[in-house]
């Protein structure tokens, strides 16, 4: 029975398994990677011999989606941030053996999360990223986005300060006007 692969989704374990793929576009079985040179154990696809896949940080909630034209062999795995207000810069990284340069996406959280402190969250959780994941040092305390819920770690005394005035130099606060201290 043939199958478009160009629009389903098709596992496979050796290239034999896309030779149901219909129409003019040369298929092959590939492994689809985590995005550091390893590869997710027993995960092939089948995929036009063309496509390139991005490289995704799965920890940090990366999610390879396929993405296509039906019908065409522009078909190929992108990497999503599944929760891109948290994790959703990229980074470069070089293989020592091959020289071979690589960008993985979703690999790293973005810097206004949990600024100032630690932010210890990954996928294996099985819990979204929040608040709870930052810990502050003393004598920082932590604050919660009013828009977005994201931690960051201030002063006590920044924290705790207001301005009424609307003169730029004095205020307004923008830990106050945009933040909560964290319960």
């Amino acid at each position: 029975m043939a199958t478009d692969c160009s629009v389903t989704r098709t596992l496979c374990k050796t290239n034999d398994d896309c030779a149901p793929c219909q129409g003019d576009i040369e298929y092959s079985c590939q492994p689809l990677s985590l995005g550091d040179g390893s590869l997710i154990p027993n995960t092939s696809a089948c995929l036009p011999v063309t496509a390139k896949q991005d490289s995704c940080d799965l920890n940090l909630g990366g999610m390879l989606t396929y993405s296509g034209w039906a019908g065409s062999d522009h078909g190929d795995f992108e990497c999503v941030c599944g929760f891109p207000n948290y994790a959703s810069l990229s980074k470069t990284v070089t293989d020592p053996k091959t020289g071979t340069v690589n960008t993985i996406r979703c690999a790293d959280f973005n810097a206004d999360v949990c600024a100032g402190g630690t932010f210890n969250w990954n996928i294996s959780m099985n819990e979204p990223p929040s608040a709870k994941h930052c810990t502050c040092p003393a004598p920082l305390v932590k604050m919660v986005s009013q828009y977005g819920s994201k931690p960051i770690c201030v002063s006590a005394q920044g924290a705790k300060t207001t301005y009424v005035s609307a003169d730029p130099a004095t205020g307004p606060n923008w830990y106050t006007n945009y933040y909560d201290l964290a319960k």
